[in-house]
């Protein structure tokens, strides 16, 4: 805390000032200090401007899909249930479980949730940046904006190499303050303030603060390898995935990605895409849908000094193998080749090299100079096409067929008494079809249906037969006791 009020102070200029030339609040004053509350307005003044820009996402997955997004909170309230129906009650029925999950198949999808960030406007369309992870699989996609509208979202484009995905959604409400304002990460210094905003655990709209720690990171998340991450202690949690990193400006310096965690929660090391690689693959995700990138096909690594002294060089990177048949083997390079030019660039860095390798149209030729075994050699190398390139814009995966979207047993003596109701006739919702009408609606796991458009439900085969005969479109209104509590739950059947 003291290093971060030296740090105000220092910004503002009244390091070696008296409290009462700076305007310090005075002993019982109660007022305030301008520094403080010049910096109080400034993240408020931001927090305003951002908010009406940032959206949560909710996204039902096929059982491909990633969920690292952010485990939503219906599905933590889903196993709680599950653990009460399973466990025995002290006393009861020693050794036998009771299980009423079988009104439903198993390999269901799952629901997910993100963060998202709207980056530009064509006319009524307006585009979301946001993670791949968060959108992957997804087959139905809900947008929600701070006013509490939703959208139904479409994916546009997505690029796995970058986890960076686009997300469309149609509006003629929105305006362009709906449009965040993009900033340059290439200015980011270490030390910069950050602000991080998304939906933590649901927990939407959410605005965190922090400084930039370290620049240039790289970190292996299951599948993925992020290079060159922005990393800061703004806290960064499971839900923030997509959402921006804005610097003191309000602008969007990165695209919250990731954290490094051994709880799984924030501790203060979070990792953020920075806004200049988006930049670079927006254009191609909203008009084509994916990103064509150059490929070399070989190994390389960093030259350490031990290394350059052996090799005896000063710059450059080592190739450690060269892929057959690749257009680096192709063109010639071995294994310990030294690349210290690439289309007569200097080569500084492994991740130098593979930005202008990526930049590189497919089927173009480009001259590189390599050091082996002290002599120097140019290789003309014919760029190939990244396998990683997706064949076409993202498909809509088919959603899991089903025939009954909720799952129910009858509301039986033994399990009223379980579950302490009495005088209730009914059904027990056991299962619920993630992004289905009826789980948009708010109908839970839990919950009992005691009525069915006004009518009282009798048994699991009466609402089964009811809800079997509802069309496309037609209302469906359930009449629920959810923890003694009465709840009416209305949807249009799909």
């Amino acid at each position: 805390m003291l290093a971060v009020i030296l740090l105000m102070m220092l910004t503002f200029g009244v390091i070696g000032k008296t409290s009462r030339e700076i305007g310090a609040p005075q002993p019982n004053s109660g007022a305030q200090s301008p520094v403080i509350s010049a910096l109080e307005d400034g993240f408020i003044a931001i927090a305003e401007k951002t908010e009406p820009c940032v959206v949560s996402i909710t996204v039902v997955q096929g059982m491909g899909g990633k969920k690292d997004s952010g485990r939503s909170e219906e599905d933590s309230l889903r196993e709680l249930f599950r653990r009460f129906f399973r466990q025995n009650p002290q006393g009861e029925n020693p050794g036998k479980s009771l299980d009423l999950r079988s009104a439903v198949p198993r390999d269901i999808p799952v629901s997910a949730s993100g963060s998202g960030t709207i980056v530009r406007r064509a006319g009524n369309t307006f585009y979301i940046l946001t993670n791949n992870h968060v959108v992957e699989s997804a087959y139905n996609v809900t947008v929600r904006l701070p006013d509490r509208s939703q959208y139904k979202g479409t994916v546009v484009g997505a690029d796995p190499a970058t986890d960076l995905a686009v997300i469309s959604i149609k509006s003629n409400t929105l305006s362009d303050k709906n449009v965040v304002s993009l900033g340059n990460s290439g200015d980011v210094r270490v030390g910069s303030w950050t602000l991080a905003m998304g939906s933590p655990y649901g927990f939407e709209h959410t605005l965190t603060v922090g400084v930039v720690s370290a620049l240039h990171r790289e970190l292996e998340e299951e599948d993925i390898l992020y290079t060159d991450l922005i990393q800061t202690d703004a806290a960064i949690n499971k839900g923030n995935s997509g959402g921006p990193l804005l610097d003191a400006l309000g602008r969007v310096i990165g695209i919250n990605a990731a954290i490094a965690s051994p709880t799984g929660g924030s501790v203060g090391i979070g990792f953020a895409i920075p806004i200049d690689t988006a930049k670079a693959v927006l254009d191609d995700l909203i008009e084509n849908g994916r990103v064509v990138r150059g490929w070399l096909g070989a190994g390389i690594q960093e030259l350490s000094p031990v290394l350059q002294d052996y090799y005896n060089v000063k710059e450059g990177v080592i190739v450690t193998d060269a892929e057959a048949k690749s257009p680096g083997a192709t063109a010639g390079l071995k294994g310990e080749d030294i690349i210290v030019r690439y289309g007569g660039e200097r080569v500084l860095s492994t991740s130098q090299l593979q930005r202008l390798v990526a930049e590189t149209a497919p089927g173009k030729s480009v001259l590189i100079t390599v050091i082996r075994r002290g002599a120097e050699l140019n290789l003309s190398a014919s760029i190939g096409i990244s396998p990683l390139t997706p064949s076409s814009r993202p498909k809509q995966p088919p959603p899991i067929s089903s025939s009954l979207e909720i799952g129910v047993r009858t509301l039986t003596d033994d399990l009223a008494r379980r579950m302490d109701i009495r005088g209730v006739r009914g059904v027990v919702v056991t299962d619920i079809w993630p992004g289905g009408p009826a789980h948009e609606a708010g109908l839970d796991e839990g919950d009992v249906i005691v009525a069915f458009n006004s009518i009282p439900v009798l048994n699991e085969a009466d609402f089964k037969n009811r809800y079997s005969k509802a069309s496309a479109g037609d209302i469906v209104v359930l009449k629920v006791l959810r923890k003694g509590s009465v709840r009416i739950v209305g949807f249009r059947r799909e």
